[in-house]
């Protein structure tokens, strides 16, 4: 597969790019990231469970 597309509109070459990596954070990072990413997804969850979405 090519990295290379023509759009045909405008007759631009786009290039599409897909980069794949692992972070290996020390210990202490990791307890940064945990905080950092736990509280949001904490409240997100508490909010679905306070106003559950209807269904179709």
């Amino acid at each position: 597969m090519s990295l290379y597309s023509a759009s045909c509109n405008r007759g631009v070459d786009l290039v599409r790019l897909q980069y794949s990596f692992r972070i290996d954070p020390a210990p202490g990072q990791r307890m940064a990231l945990a905080k950092a990413f736990g509280c949001p997804r904490g409240v997100q969850r508490r909010a679905r469970a306070a106003h559950p979405r209807p269904r179709p």
